[in-house]
């Protein structure tokens, strides 16, 4: 089969200067340097915070904030990973229901154009954008980590980590772009995508509940009336490893999670989180890391795939 290079490659450009020109490209750009806005207010009211030579992974969202003071959840809160999920849907979303809902598609496809070439070159204008924002996104966290808490160290895993979140956010763009070439509906698409995302999301988090329960020996039913008790952190503990494992199961929030099992294998190997610490639990990062980013690759493949069996069932 002959791949038509300079075809994938025109479509990708075409669509990247489609992409600039939206307003919400200009939204994009506010949650990139929304970091040092953030830092710069902090800063200006004077709010005293711990000192973090990797402050900025907090902000990208790899890690948990450690500080005792609430300052930093500000910081926290407002970094862009934190509207990852609503990035992928509107982006992916809009992929290709608008195209076909307005001619576009047909217009791109009167060229000598495949079907398939056209496909990829959306998912490559795709994949360059959030990788590009994204990455950028990791030099404003550094800034603002500097800015709030001095120099910063390993400043170099900041790009390339927030990058890998661009693209890790690519199968549930495409579950938003598969659900709009359907209906040929953004909205649908942003929506329904949505729904998607919420029910997988609230599945992982009752069976990491029920597994860390049987783990535990703890009765779901008593939750309400525990406290702070050793067998309860430990619970919490449980939580926590089991939803790592089953991020890896899950292509469309395996992407979520890798950068930060990227981070922590960067920075020893060993996940940090204070209910962890609390109960002497290890978890290595790099096996977690590798299984995320077979599922990422196999669930960015299977969406494609997917998508292009769809392009060539539908009337334009």
């Amino acid at each position: 089969m002959h791949v038509n290079i300079p075809a994938i490659i025109g479509v990708a450009r075409y669509e990247l200067r489609r992409e600039v020109k939206k307003r919400s490209f200009y939204f994009l750009v506010f949650l990139v340097i929304l970091p040092v806005i953030m830092a710069g207010v902090i800063r200006v009211a004077g709010l005293s915070v711990s000192s973090d030579e990797t402050l900025w992974a907090v902000a990208l969202g790899l890690k948990t904030q450690t500080a005792a003071t609430g300052q930093l959840s500000l910081l926290e809160l407002q970094g862009i990973a934190n509207w990852a999920w609503l990035v992928a849907l509107f982006y992916g979303g809009d992929l290709f229901a608008s195209d076909l809902r307005e001619g576009a598609a047909r217009l791109l496809l009167s060229r000598p154009v495949k079907r398939w070439e056209y496909i990829l070159g959306k998912l490559l204008s795709l994949t360059i954008l959030m990788a590009a924002a994204f990455g950028a996104a990791g030099i404003t966290a550094v800034i603002a980590g500097w800015i709030v808490s001095g120099p910063q160290s390993h400043i170099a895993l900041a790009p390339v980590l927030s990058a890998v979140l661009g693209v890790g956010i690519l199968p549930l763009a495409l579950t938003a772009a598969l659900i709009g070439m359907k209906t040929r509906s953004p909205t649908l698409g942003v929506v329904l995508g949505f729904v998607v995302y919420i029910v997988v999301s609230i599945g992982l988090s009752i069976g990491a509940s029920i597994e860390a329960a049987r783990e535990t020996g703890i009765d779901l039913g008593e939750l309400s009336t525990q406290g702070p008790s050793e067998d309860f952190i430990k619970f919490q503990a449980a939580i926590v490893e089991k939803t790592l494992k089953y991020y890896s199961y899950i292509p469309i929030l395996a992407g979520f999670s890798l950068p930060s099992m990227l981070y922590w294998e960067a920075m020893g190997g060993v996940v940090e989180d204070p209910i962890l610490t609390m109960v002497g639990l290890e978890i290595e990062a790099g096996g977690i890391a590798l299984a995320q980013a077979l599922s990422l690759c196999l669930g960015i493949a299977a969406f494609t795939l997917a998508i292009i069996w769809l392009m060539y069932r539908i009337d334009l």
